[in-house]
């Protein structure tokens, strides 16, 4: 069967989106339900970062904050959009960066930074998506620049953690021994070796990192660089109104236009941070169009903008949050199309899995047995997080960059975003475009 001629799996059609019902276009997959079970601890390692954004706000507060996150985290896959979505984590310490630029006494301010921030990236991703400048940009926006944008957020989240007072240098041992497991999990050419040989290990390789956060956990509780939980019972009742008071627009009101201009230059790197999610999605669903024969898997930056959007303006306005909104979470999604991957049986349609995983999470913020007993090693999961993420940008950095002259632009870039900020990195990356990349003679044309 040609590849035009496939149909994608039933849905109602709304537009852009395209919606999907629980039980009616797809079965419940119990295997992203026990996922969703298990990595639900690394949504909650945003608290972290919102504390870090505001020190003021109270534990149940940041807890509030990741409600909102989870009440439209299910919208992606349900209007349509091929993936598990997430943070955007390689600009979270950009992000964190430029609120911290703000003095911490200065609470409006900083609730302020981070709402613009929010909302002016929501509006790039409304006008570039739909009307096709996504496309136009990322063609036209220098390889070297774009290789620095992400090499400066692989220093920034890196150099967060192993600076002097970081986390990692408070438990070196479980965030050490829990950041070289994954690597390992994720990366090692051993391991996905052995994944092929040993069915245990395959399925110890579907759960991302999450083992390595484990034993961390074990580690930290030995040598006591993590306390013993507490665990408590009952329902969490989320404090909207002291959220609302203490972080968001409702307190403090809408942000100046001065601050919308000043969050410019650090909403345009998480942009163009954010284009390489939607380059890995539809990457993803191509290679499972080779493989699954049965049914199509589409996928529009178009409705994929709209939807970030929605979810960014969503956050902005009623609890803004440090790690942003992005369309791809890299590690689920992965696992959920391998499995996919592997025919009807194992998974009738990607929808299934996709949404197994996402449903479940506006009800797990709920249960506080769960969190509570999560609590201590949020911190853990939260640096472990930012050390993949580092190492990660680094080599896509890399590979990104053409020749000698990306890799140099992009080090002086990748340097000048972690010391200074966005809009002096991006000031440097044209200044050097100009200077080293359009003034250099162009290669002849072959006769």
């Amino acid at each position: 069967m040609n590849v035009h001629e496939r149909q994608e799996s039933p849905s109602i059609s709304l537009g852009l989106f395209k919606l999907r019902i629980p039980f009616i276009h797809y079965r419940w997959e119990m295997a992203e339900t026990i996922q969703a079970l298990f990595l639900f601890s690394v949504a909650m390692a945003a608290i972290p970062f919102v504390m870090e954004a505001f020190p003021w706000v109270s534990f149940e507060v940041a807890w509030t904050a990741v409600f909102w996150f989870t009440l439209v985290f299910w919208l992606t896959a349900t209007l349509g959009d091929p993936t598990v979505p997430g943070w955007i984590t390689a600009s979270i310490p950009v992000v964190l960066a430029y609120v911290k630029s703000y003095p911490e006494a200065a609470h409006a301010e900083r609730i302020w930074a981070l709402t613009s921030v929010q909302l002016v990236l929501a509006l790039l991703c409304l006008i570039t998506g739909p009307t096709g400048l996504a496309d136009w940009i990322n063609k036209r926006v220098p390889a070297g620049l774009r290789a620095g944008i992400v090499l400066g957020a692989g220093f920034s989240a890196i150099i967060s953690e192993i600076r002097v007072g970081g986390r990692f240098m408070k438990s070196p041992w479980s965030i050490g021994i829990a950041t070289f497991i994954a690597f390992y999990l994720l990366w090692s050419v051993s391991f996905k070796k052995w994944q092929g040989e040993n069915k245990l290990m395959k399925n110890i390789g579907r759960y991302g990192y999450v083992p390595a956060l484990i034993v961390g956990s074990i580690v930290g509780l030995i040598v006591k660089e993590v306390p013993m939980p507490t665990i408590q019972w009952g329902i969490f009742v989320p404090r909207f109104a002291e959220q609302f008071a203490t972080m968001s627009i409702f307190g403090y009101g809408f942000p100046p236009i001065a601050h919308l201009i000043n969050a410019i230059p650090t909403a345009i790197v998480t942009y163009i941070i954010l284009f390489g999610d939607w380059l890995i999605i539809d990457a993803l669903r191509m290679e499972a169009n080779q493989e699954r024969i049965d049914q199509h898997v589409g996928f529009s930056i178009a409705r994929s903008s709209v939807i970030t959007a929605f979810r960014n303006a969503w956050s902005a306005i009623f609890a803004p949050y440090a790690t942003t909104c992005g369309p791809l979470w890299a590690g689920v999604t992965v696992s959920v199309y391998e499995r996919y991957k592997g025919g009807k049986d194992a998974m009738p349609t990607i929808w299934g899995g996709l949404l197994s995983f996402q449903l479940w999470w506006p009800i797990l913020v709920f249960i506080v047995p769960l969190i509570t007993l999560m609590k201590p090693f949020l911190p853990l999961a939260a640096s472990t997080t930012l050390l993949i993420q580092g190492f990660a940008c680094c080599y896509i950095a890399m590979l990104m960059s053409r020749d000698k002259l990306d890799l140099g632009i992009a080090g002086i870039v990748g340097i000048v975003l972690w010391r200074f900020g966005a809009a002096q990195a991006l000031g440097v990356g044209i200044v050097l475009w100009i200077v080293l990349m359009v003034t250099r003679d162009k290669p002849k044309a072959t006769e």
